[in-house]
């Protein structure tokens, strides 16, 4: 409850951010890597594992592989509704915190029924 009453500066909410979307965050950057736009994906294929490769225009076993290096990464089983949520608001944290992936913008257009958010 307390994420959820926080200021965008609260360290638990810093915190629960970082331990979600941190090593996901870094593998991307050190890779050149897609893994938060799978995740995001994933949520916005309503956890359909088929339609976000669609979306992403990758195979459905390259989105599977790249699900389960996000569960290696950061311990969340997205199989789990508990740790879906954790992941999907995370996420949404990060997106609104402004602290996101560099090309954000440009992977957002690439996705059928999103839109680019100006800053």
């Amino acid at each position: 409850m307390r994420l959820l009453l926080g200021s965008g500066d609260d360290p638990d909410l810093q915190t629960f951010i970082e331990e979600a979307t941190g090593p996901l965050l870094a593998y991307d950057r050190d890779n050149d890597g897609s893994l938060i736009r799978t995740l995001r994906a994933f949520f916005d294929a309503d956890c359909s594992q088929r339609v976000a490769a669609e979306r992403l225009f990758v195979h459905h076993k390259t989105l599977r592989y790249r699900l389960e290096q996000i569960k290696q990464l950061t311990g969340l089983d997205l199989s789990r509704h508990e740790d879906r949520m954790r992941a999907d608001f995370a996420l949404r944290l990060l997106q609104v915190s402004g602290v996101d992936e560099p090309d954000a913008d440009a992977d957002a257009t690439d996705l059928p029924g999103r839109s680019v958010r100006s800053v």
